[in-house]
């Protein structure tokens, strides 16, 4: 009897498609979870609702975190934010952000590179009072640090975190590694969130 072949999924192609359309933001903050949905609902019209309580599985060990949720039907965009809170025995080794947004759809980098914009902004270069008087609200309330994280390459991963343009090669091979986790956290992520992902290709 001839041995049945077995088939693997090739989970890293699968990745590497699945990357060059999801735009991905991270957050260190002193904010709870409600405090830094409010926020993004409010700035950037989101409307991120908690969807529930998640076991994130991966090789480091089993983190506890919330999920906030919104899938927008007109624009074609959804929102992911995982809150992994602020004890530190919860999280990844060596992760030292708290909340991850993951935008999915239609000009999902575009939507994410605002958001980091617009916090970048300075405070004269505002028109709005009232959206400027809540940024700053956010920001100086818990908004420790942010960047977005571009793994669309998966053998040049960027990230707006890293301000060095020309790092020395010791520097250069640790941010290498700190890539290569963070990335490492997103498939894991996906993968927990496998149910919850859109196909808007098929809609």
């Amino acid at each position: 009897m001839a041995k049945q072949e077995k088939l693997l999924f090739d989970y890293e192609e699968y990745f590497n498609e699945m990357l060059k359309d999801i735009a991905i933001m991270m957050f260190s903050t002193r904010h709870p979870g409600y405090q830094f949905v409010f926020y993004l609902n409010a700035l950037y019209n989101i409307q991120l609702e908690r969807l529930k309580n998640i076991t994130l599985n991966n090789k480091a060990g089993d983190i506890n975190a919330t999920l906030y949720h919104h899938k927008d039907n007109v624009s074609h965009q959804t929102f992911m934010l995982l809150d992994i809170g602020h004890d530190m025995s919860g999280r990844l080794k060596n992760t030292i952000f708290d909340k991850t947004l993951l935008v999915f759809g239609a000009d999902a980098i575009s939507m994410a590179e605002n958001i980091y914009d617009d916090l970048e902004t300075s405070a004269t270069q505002s028109i709005d009072q009232e959206h400027e008087l809540l940024r700053q609200s956010f920001i100086n309330k818990g908004l420790i640090e942010y960047a977005l994280f571009d793994f669309s390459d998966p053998d040049n991963p960027e990230t707006t975190y890293f301000k060095n343009s020309r790092p020395s090669p010791d520097l250069l091979k640790k941010q290498q590694k700190f890539l290569k986790e963070q990335r490492t956290f997103i498939c894991d992520l996906l993968l927990n969130l496998d149910d919850l992902l859109p196909d808007y290709e098929e809609e």
